[in-house]
């Protein structure tokens, strides 16, 4: 009966002993496995640091681009304004041109008349002063016109 109870001991003491080493063992594997999750916990901290990082970065550059853009928009929008008013005042110009060299292509008709149908020389001499004057005018209504688009060109 002794060795019954020593044997049912010892029995008692074996599976004591390996529910402490399979306890040692769970023990020993969930401390790895915290280790490895705050080894995780710490590298995915240090990723949001960075992306935080990145993220700020490219928040100022978005600032910077916006600024850019804006600066853009209203110089386009300036050169389009002042390529508009240029354009108005090429075609004012071309439209005195034109009025201008329709004048001059009316004295000269007349003056060619006048002098075609002159018989006396005082007559043709007359004509020829008059036209004298007249292509004068002409000429210099153009050069005025020609100085004043210069002048528009240049402001």
């Amino acid at each position: 009966m002794l060795n019954l109870q020593v044997r049912d001991l010892e029995n008692e003491l074996n599976t004591a002993q390996r529910c402490c080493q399979e306890s040692e063992k769970d023990r020993r594997k969930y401390t790895r496995e915290i280790k490895e999750l705050q080894y995780q916990v710490a590298e995915d901290k240090k990723n949001e640091e960075r992306l935080q990082d990145l993220i700020n970065k490219l928040q100022q550059k978005l600032k910077v681009y916006k600024r850019q853009m804006e600066e853009l928009e209203q110089t386009a929008s300036s050169n389009l304004s002042k390529y508009r008013q240029v354009l108005t005042q090429l075609q004012d110009a071309e439209e005195r041109a034109d009025m201008a060299e329709n004048s001059l292509v009316k004295y000269r008709s007349k003056s060619r008349l006048n002098l075609s149908s002159s018989i006396g020389g005082i007559y043709h001499s007359a004509s020829s002063s008059m036209l004298m004057r007249n292509f004068s005018r002409s000429a210099s209504a153009m050069d005025v016109m020609r100085e004043e688009d210069r002048r528009e060109r240049e402001d």
